[in-house]
């Protein structure tokens, strides 16, 4: 009968490797969140700097000066909220970092254990199939013996 390797710490293995994909997904989130943040602010300092540019050519015109002004403050006022918001959400995501990497490291210690104790069991089970083996060649071997001393007696 073939023995089986059986790790008696695996249903908490598999809760550590259910652990880590859960950090890795809330870190994933919130970098998808950093990353629109980032891309909205881009966007919002384009339309500022355009307006800017735009601005120059409107001529005498103050009421359409004023009016990309005003325009102009509002997108910087949108875009040092953000700025704030992505601050946050940097912060948030660091420790989404760290509590992924404990996460993971926890899973990696019992991974090597599990790695370690199967790699002693397997060269267990070699041994033993090489004890049973030097078993079966001695039992033949004196079978052998006894009956070639059969036949000389």
């Amino acid at each position: 009968m073939a023995r089986v390797f059986r790790f008696s710490l695996d249903s908490i293995l598999e809760l550590r490797v259910w652990e880590e994909k859960q950090s890795e997904f809330a870190l994933a989130a919130k970098t998808g969140e950093c990353t629109l943040c980032e891309n909205e602010i881009k966007t919002l300092a384009e339309n500022r700097k355009r307006t800017g540019l735009e601005r120059g050519r409107t001529g005498l015109d103050l009421s359409l000066f004023a009016a990309h002004e005003a325009y102009r403050l509002r997108l910087s006022r949108k875009i040092e909220r953000l700025q704030e918001v992505l601050a946050r959400l940097t912060v948030e995501r660091e420790d989404l970092i760290e509590a992924w990497k404990k996460a993971r490291q926890k899973r990696e210690i019992l991974s090597k254990l599990r790695e370690k104790k199967h790699f002693a069991f397997e060269r267990e089970l070699i041994r033993r199939e090489s004890l049973q083996i030097d078993d079966l060649n001695t039992a033949s071997y004196i079978r052998k013996l006894s009956a070639m001393e059969g036949t000389r007696g």
